[in-house]
């Protein structure tokens, strides 16, 4: 499932890539600290780099749900 994410997180909607990154922090509660740290958090940062302030919201609050996961 993450390839697909990986392709469709470039998409130009801000909306997909909002939708995008929420469905990631919340793959990322089950996936495991170790996949979560080497594969999710690197295309959230990329995220993050988003004009949209929706995405970039989305992000944040994501890798909030993260950071608590991992701990």
């Amino acid at each position: 499932m993450l390839p697909s994410i990986q392709n469709t997180y470039s998409d130009p909607n801000a909306q997909f890539k909002a939708g995008t990154a929420n469905a990631l922090c919340e793959m990322a509660t089950f996936i495991g600290k170790e996949f979560t740290v080497q594969k999710v958090v690197p295309i959230l940062l990329d995220l993050l780099k988003d004009d949209n302030s929706e995405v970039k919201l989305n992000v944040v609050n994501g890798l909030v749900k993260i950071a608590k996961v991992i701990d």
